[in-house]
């Protein structure tokens, strides 16, 4: 299992691990299974996308405007971590304004939503992460 570093190939960058650093977070090649058949039940396209087609759109559009935002104009569409890092007190702020359009245009269900993504992100990173060190710990017993 590579833990650090990362390669560019065309417009994406894929980082292997992220620790420390405020840099961008792309989709990662280890993020579904290896194994054929258990990847078969993480449907991300039928299973995600074509069920929640208009909420994806929304979100992807909060990125762009958070990346207006947090990196300014002419910035590359990137998550800066170091950047409102409070995820689950936002997502109940937006929660609570569900329904409701944000000062900047956007709605703050998609923003909730956004938030949301963000927060199982860093949850699934961080299990990946433990589990990458006890690998390490167990090889070198």
């Amino acid at each position: 299992m590579r833990l650090t570093g990362g390669m560019h190939d065309g417009d994406y960058n894929y980082t292997f691990k992220t620790e420390g650093t405020a840099g961008e977070m792309k989709p990662s090649p280890d993020h579904l299974p290896k194994d054929a058949k258990e990847r078969k039940t993480y449907p991300v396209g039928t299973g995600f996308l074509d069920y929640f087609p208009k909420a994806a759109a929304e979100v992807a559009h909060v990125s762009f405007v958070g990346n207006l935002q947090h990196n300014g104009p002419g910035a590359p569409l990137h998550w800066d971590r170091t950047k409102s890092t409070d995820e689950a007190d936002a997502l109940i702020r937006h929660f609570l304004e569900r329904g409701k359009i944000d000062s900047d245009g956007v709605r703050h269900s998609a923003k909730m939503c956004w938030r949301s993504l963000a927060l199982l992100e860093k949850e699934l990173e961080a299990e990946q992460e433990r589990n990458a060190k006890k690998e390490i710990e167990d090889e070198a017993k």
